[in-house]
């Protein structure tokens, strides 16, 4: 019921993961290249946060056409795996200093992590928690892939990231997360993706109305 519906986030994760490997490769050697992936990380995050709320939002409204027991457990195990999708996603943009050439081998330190903590997360979770923990298990191990690539990443090539912006960021989408999963009325569906998008234009949008501002008076 839940897998497919969530295997669509990857029409919205792989055109980023196929534009973007050009784009570090150029910006990575370039002077202003840390600068640049701090400031185009937040919209990247957004638009992976955009696409998972779209998809929570959704699922309910066409469930019931084949799936009549679609429930609160099935919820919160698309969420989950909804979240593991958009760990994936920014995994590739946040590792750029682990793929600087000299130090990719960093990158099966990574892996070792996360595929240690899905084995284990699945062993102890599934049996307990049946879908739902088979589903946080995968998100844990997308989890500690993402948190490892980062600080190998952060140690090897300094990034200067907003990191209050993202902190906004990841809270309001886990806010609107939450209030999808408590309701399948299409009207507060639409009212929490319209208040995210709102959220987001007011964050992402004002930063570069300030540097045009700059750029005009210069």
């Amino acid at each position: 019921v839940v897998v497919k519906p969530a295997g669509v986030m990857a029409f919205f994760v792989n055109p980023v993961n196929l534009w973007w490997p050009t784009v570090r490769q150029r910006k990575v050697q370039s002077p202003g290249g840390s600068l640049y992936f701090g400031q185009v990380t937040p919209a990247i995050l957004a638009y992976y946060g955009a696409a998972a709320l779209l998809l929570l939002a959704l699922l309910p409204q066409v469930a019931h056409l084949y799936a009549p027991a679609y429930g609160l457990t099935s919820r919160a195990v698309l969420a989950l795996l909804l979240f593991a999708w958009t760990l994936t996603g920014m995994a590739s943009i946040v590792n750029v200093g682990a793929l600087v050439p000299g130090n990719t081998r960093w990158l099966l330190l990574s892996a070792c992590l996360s595929a240690s903590v899905g084995i284990g997360g699945s062993y102890l979770l599934t049996p307990r928690l049946g879908m739902v923990g088979a589903a946080g298990a995968t998100a844990l191990a997308q989890a500690c892939f993402f948190g490892s690539a980062l600080y190998l990443s952060l140690r090897i090539y300094r990034i200067p990231y907003p990191w209050v912006g993202l902190a906004v960021i990841t809270c309001a989408v886990a806010i609107a997360g939450l209030s999808l999963c408590a309701t399948s009325s299409l009207l507060t569906s639409a009212m929490t993706l319209f208040g995210y998008a709102v959220v987001m234009a007011l964050l992402l949008l004002k930063p570069f109305s300030r540097q045009d501002a700059k750029g005009a008076a210069t």
